[in-house]
């Protein structure tokens, strides 16, 4: 590896070079034109050289990058490269070697980006006042009793104090008062050798100083004036006119917070009923931007007191992650906390959403470095019973299946596992639900099947029962003899037995691609909603749920029943029967409105009632996961994370249904209530604020 340049040396033993960096060749055309010219070789010899490297001898030290340099809010840091860089602009002109023109003896002016300048300008006001500053302390400095004197010029003393040396280790300023008879001095400041204040209020009381020891003239003049404002109140009063003045502070920040909240349910009302009116009590109160008012037109809401049913509200969680740099902003630094090696990295959000209306609003956000269940707990505890005191009831908690949440339900309950139904924080005799969401539960089956292992990406699951699947030939004709049918009751001590375990099933992502392929150049697709990023996702679209759920919709099950009759490929009907039964479990998880059952001709879709045959098909869903997890297989199964938030959203939502249906009033449950879309959607607007990046900026909260 030599220099390219003609007639240079580096790297011969001759020299005695043990490293000199070298640099490639720029990819920009016209830099790389430039370099082309400035060396001079012919430009036939660059076809024989595979890679083209130019030594560190052949550039200016200006267009070197030795250091790293970062702003810090302060001044500008250096740290050494651990390999040296060349600046964007920089062009070989050094060399030794050749005749002299060929060397450029004309320094280059380096191009200074917007941001360099800016950055440049800053460090220069910041230079000019650091100087000012210090030739500012420096002027008003004092380190001994000369300085003082030498210096009392600078100082205005209030009227009818005096300045008094009795000697040469104390000096007196005093104020005297003037009698017609008699003339005393009312109080007084010495000063010692050593710089330290004490003050006297008439010979007996001695004041309090808010600085005792000086190293400047103006803080000498702030004691001056400090004491000469002092006053001694009725020792009899004090207790009293504290108590009385603690009062009156009380009931005036009750008193404005009252007529705040009036004033803003006033402008509201006003807005929403006569435009002008708010407009103008705009021009005299400062209140809030209208676009709080228009957010959308269920906004009047916020206005009205809810009713019994929209009272029982679910609280939600979930945690956004954060850059964990530290910004300066505000005077203040943002972004770090008491530890600085830890910084803020995630933001833990909680927002609160009516059960049966469509109000959701944050509650608290809270930044977040190397957190622990056992801190978070706590927080949670007091969130709950902070809106139980505002007149709300939560009913359940709703989040993701994060290793760290599901150690924080574990805390709820008292035997330290995780269970369905905990104690209420607020109520011995209410009970709280604890639920994950439905929507990551839906993503992490789709991103287990995708990474397994195996042959095809296979799922090996029991066989789900046939009476469950076809429940809807039951629904129509005899209602009551299908809830008569008792939980499946599968014992795991002998798995091999046909008796107790009929039949394994293999369900092949393999062939949902394979259904892709044959469908790519088709105008008339069997499967329409089948996509490349569906099949092939990346790790970023893998948090869509869209591309999840296209893969779970019912166009892709009968494509690949169709394209099963067309090629006669085996095992398809396994892949179609574990996407109809999680399309169909999605269906009870995803009822988000009235009718929907009607719309779509489909039972699944109907909101869920506290008699409904969904529920015992849910109690069904956790007998089979429970056989699943218990198949002999290492491979082929869900991840033990998706399995417990699945099971325990499974035998989760059936209580909810029950409690809200027989405590609460309810006479039936909308399930995407429950989901944590409101909450995902707010995170959206963040990131729309801050221009669509992946990782939040904590300022923008």
């Amino acid at each position: 590896m030599t220099c390219l340049v003609p007639g240079c040396k580096s790297y011969y033993h001759s020299q005695g070079d043990s490293y000199v960096p070298t640099f490639s060749f720029p990819t920009d055309v016209e830099t790389r034109e430039k370099w082309f010219r400035a060396i001079p070789r012919p430009k036939g010899d660059y076809k024989e050289n595979k890679r083209f490297l130019v030594c560190i001898h052949h550039f200016r030290e200006e267009d070197i990058e030795r250091n790293i340099e970062y702003y810090n809010g302060v001044e500008m840091i250096k740290m050494p490269r651990k390999k040296v860089v060349l600046k964007k602009f920089a062009v070989p002109s050094i060399f030794p070697n050749c005749p002299t023109y060929f060397t450029d003896a004309v320094a280059k002016t380096q191009r200074l980006s917007l941001d360099d300048k800016e950055e440049k300008r800053m460090q220069d006001v910041y230079k000019k006042s650091r100087t000012e500053f210090q030739e500012t302390e420096a002027k008003f400095r004092i380190s001994s009793l000369s300085c003082i004197i030498s210096k009392l010029h600078m100082i205005e003393l209030p009227n009818g104090w005096l300045f008094h040396r009795p000697d040469s280790s104390n000096i007196l300023f005093l104020k005297i008062q003037f009698c017609d008879e008699v003339s005393t001095i009312e109080r007084y400041i010495i000063v010692d050798e050593s710089l330290f204040c004490k003050s006297f209020y008439k010979e007996k009381n001695k004041i309090q100083l808010s600085s005792s020891s000086i190293n400047d003239i103006r803080l000498l003049e702030n004691i001056i004036h400090e004491v000469d404002l002092f006053e001694i109140s009725p020792s009899t009063n004090t207790n009293t006119s504290a108590t009385s003045l603690i009062q009156h502070v009380e009931n005036s920040i009750h008193s404005l917070g009252q007529a705040i909240d009036t004033l803003e349910h006033t402008d509201s009302k006003l807005y929403f009923e006569i435009a002008e009116a708010s407009l103008r009590m705009r021009l005299t109160f400062l209140l809030d931007q209208l676009k709080y008012l228009i957010i959308d037109k269920h906004a009047r809401r916020y206005n009205i007191t809810f009713n019994n049913l929209e009272r029982h509200v679910i609280l939600q969680m979930d945690e956004v992650h954060i850059r964990g740099d530290a910004s300066y902003k505000g005077g203040r630094v943002i972004g770090s906390i008491d530890n600085p090696n830890d910084p803020y990295t995630t933001v833990f959000s909680m927002m609160v959403s009516s059960l049966s209306a469509k109000f959701s609003t944050i509650v608290r956000l809270i930044p977040l470095g190397s957190s622990s269940a056992e801190s978070l707990y706590p927080i949670v505890r007091s969130t709950i019973c902070d809106i139980e005191a505002c007149g709300l009831f939560v009913e359940a908690v709703c989040t993701d299946n994060y290793p760290l949440n599901v150690r924080l339900y574990k805390l709820f309950s008292t035997s330290s596992k995780l269970e369905p139904k905990v104690q209420h924080p607020c109520n011995p005799h209410r009970n709280l639900i604890l639920l994950f969401d439905s929507v990551h539960i839906i993503k992490c089956i789709r991103n287990n099947w995708l990474n397994l292992k195996n042959i095809d990406n296979t799922f090996i699951f029991p066989k789900f029962d046939e009476c469950l699947v076809s429940i809807q030939n039951i629904i129509d004709t005899n209602k009551n003899f299908y809830l008569s049918i008792p939980r499946a009751s599968i014992s795991t001590a002998n798995l091999t037995s046909k008796s107790v375990y009929p039949d394994i099933c293999y369900a092949r992502f393999q062939d949902i691609r394979d259904l892709f392929r044959s469908d790519r150049c088709n105008l008339l697709k069997r499967a329409p909603k089948l996509t490349a990023k569906a099949c092939w996702p990346s790790s970023l679209e893998r948090q869509n749920v869209s591309f999840a759920l296209k893969i779970f919709h019912e166009t892709t099950s009968a494509g690949l029943l169709a394209w099963k009759i067309e090629n006669d490929t085996k095992h398809i009907n396994q892949t179609v029967d574990f996407l109809d039964l999680i399309n169909r479990i999605w269906k009870i998880f995803n009822v988000n409105w009235v009718g929907k059952n009607i719309r779509f001709n489909d039972e699944f879709s109907a909101p869920i009632y506290p008699d409904d045959f969904r529920l015992l098909f849910l109690n069904n869903v956790v007998s089979w996961l429970d056989s699943w997890v218990n198949l002999p297989f290492l491979s082929g199964k869900l991840t033990p994370q998706t399995f417990t938030s699945f099971r325990h959203t499974c035998e989760a939502l059936p209580l909810l249904v029950k409690q809200l249906t027989e405590n609460c009033g309810y006479q039936y449950l909308l399930t995407a209530r429950i989901q944590n879309d409101a909450l995902e959607h707010h995170f959206g607007l963040y990131r729309q604020i801050q221009g669509l990046t992946i990782k939040y900026l904590l300022t923008k909260f």
